[in-house]
């Protein structure tokens, strides 16, 4: 402290006010004054200027990507020709019907009875809808016999008897066949949602007659309950007249 006299080493707001440009005219100039004759107050706001300088210039690093950005005119795509197994998708609808199908020839029982709600599921035939159409259930099961002898003739031969080499023109166009497995999904898809709606019919009708069941079995139990009351109320009655008869007789007490 080279100028002690003024205070102002002491007055360390007076420095954070003169740092920041907060203090007033007044204040600005006794700052200004004191740091004209002290070195080590003048030393400490460059210092503090400085730091106050670089935090404002400073930003937090970027973090390196994890992957490089290649131009679109170094990618190079190979061509390849049309191979069996390009057919993935083609196979993944038909999985995807096939597995429809199975669920809904899967024999799916719903029962309520005294021990609840009961459902269980069983591989079986189906059962015969009251409200299906046996014209429409054997053409879909004609075509997608069809879609089954199509799929094998086309993608079951073997890689041997395949050419090394297929051109353009040549490559077999897999839009008929993804109608068609369209096609079939959305048929075993009415068929599945037709075949709950009759089981959930059937199923509320079955709730329904155990309900009454149930209704007319607690009647029955409370109209028992009610008799076994009355038919107490009745002996209280005669035990109360019994004892009133034999107080009221002299010498048998």
């Amino acid at each position: 402290m080279t100028n002690p006299s003024d205070g102002g080493c002491d007055d360390k707001s007076l420095l954070v006010s003169y740092l920041y440009e907060e203090c007033g005219d007044a204040d600005r100039a006794r700052a200004e004054a004191h740091f004209a004759g002290c070195a080590t107050c003048r030393d400490e706001l460059e210092a503090l200027t400085g730091v106050r300088g670089r935090l404002a210039n400073w930003a937090p690093p970027e973090p390196a990507p994890a992957f490089r950005m290649v131009p679109a005119d170094d990618v190079t795509l190979s061509h390849q020709p049309w191979t069996w197994w390009q057919s993935a998708p083609v196979w993944s609808l038909a999985a995807a019907a096939v597995f429809l199908v199975a669920a809904s020839v899967a024999n799916l029982e719903i029962r309520y009875g005294a021990d609840g709600l009961v459902v269980r599921t069983e591989w079986s035939e189906a059962a015969p809808s009251q409200t299906a159409d046996v014209a429409d259930d054997a053409a879909w099961e004609a075509d997608l016999a069809a879609l089954e002898a199509d799929l094998r003739s086309e993608f079951g031969a073997p890689a041997a008897d395949t050419p090394a080499a297929v051109t353009a023109g040549s490559t077999p166009d897999p839009q008929p066949l993804l109608t068609r497995v369209q096609r079939l999904i959305e048929e075993s898809e009415r068929r599945q949602q037709r075949d709950v709606a009759l089981r959930f019919a059937q199923l509320m009708r079955e709730v329904e007659v155990q309900r009454q069941a149930d209704l007319f079995r607690i009647e029955e139990q409370v109209g028992q309950l009610e008799g076994l009351t009355q038919a107490e109320v009745v002996q209280h009655n005669e035990i109360m007249d019994y004892l009133v008869r034999v107080a009221g007789q002299p010498g048998q007490r």
